[in-house]
């Protein structure tokens, strides 16, 4: 289960990079880049590759995540790590080594932010990392569980993650019907894509004695949106490939297939595909 909930925060945050801004505004760390904010996954792998020697080892640096954020004149790695337990002595050597060759790589300020998944990653992540030089003490800023800002609700930005979020750090623990119906309304607010993962995460993140409920209301209550709509695009597509095969399919009947949300009658379409002599066969 760790693993899981650490795949999760490291892919939640690749899929929305500028949810790293929102987790750092909510701890206190404002970054203002305006209006014209670029931004751009970097390289995690940030072990020292100018070792002249090749056959020597050299221990690798890989971080979970890195971004670079660039807007009004400032640019600034941010490093995400997800931590799910008290980090160990490995961590207090690598996380400067991480600041230290973000900045060098990227040119630019760096930052390390710590998504910590249990009350024991937040305590021991917020401790400072001494490094034996004056004024060099690193003290990771530290995001996560109970610091973890609520679904907004303007305009949904990022609802699927943040709801995600709240359950992988436990806060959101989907016991009730309406808890459950509140994260599945959130999960289908997600651009379409990421839909059936995030709801495989949220299946495999919540208790046995949830799973059954959760999973029968995704069946009822939001069946044509979780369910039929992902069998249907599926069927939909199929269909699309065995008429290009055959005819020459025109951009109304393209359409026509692609919004048809009826499962008994793309079922039909599929029937009449292979025995019709033209569009109209299948169409009639």
């Amino acid at each position: 289960m760790p693993k899981i909930r650490h795949e999760a925060v490291v892919e939640i945050l690749q899929n929305e990079p500028e949810l790293v801004l929102s987790l750092l505004q909510s701890i206190g760390m404002h970054l203002g880049f305006g209006s014209r904010l670029t931004m751009a996954i970097a390289d995690s792998n940030l072990s020292d590759r100018d070792a002249v020697d090749e056959n020597k080892h050299v221990r690798g640096l890989f971080s979970d995540n890195v971004f670079v954020f660039e807007g009004d004149g400032r640019r600034v790695a941010v490093i995400a790590e997800v931590q799910t337990g008290h980090p160990d002595e490995e961590r207090s050597l690598s996380w400067p080594a991480y600041v230290a060759n973000a900045r060098r790589r990227n040119r630019c300020d760096a930052l390390l932010m710590v998504f910590a998944i249990t009350k024991d990653a937040a305590r021991g992540s917020a401790k400072a990392i001494h490094t034996g030089h004056p004024g060099l003490d690193l003290i990771p800023l530290v995001s996560g569980i109970g610091l973890t800002p609520g679904t907004p609700s303007d305009d949904g930005r990022f609802a699927a993650e943040l709801v995600l979020l709240h359950v992988i750090t436990r806060e959101l623990t989907l016991s009730t019907h309406d808890a459950r119906m509140f994260a599945l309304t959130a999960i289908r607010s997600a651009p379409p894509e990421r839909i059936e993962r995030y709801t495989r995460y949220l299946k495999a993140l919540v208790p046995a004695s949830t799973r059954g409920s959760l999973e029968t209301l995704m069946k009822t209550v939001l069946k044509d949106d979780f369910i039929d709509g992902y069998i249907n695009r599926g069927r939909a597509d199929m269909l699309l490939d065995l008429l290009e095969m055959r005819f020459s399919v025109p951009e109304d009947i393209r359409k026509r297939i692609e919004k048809c949300n009826d499962t008994n009658q793309i079922k039909t379409w599929h029937k009449r595909v292979l025995a019709a002599t033209s569009l109209e066969d299948v169409f009639a």
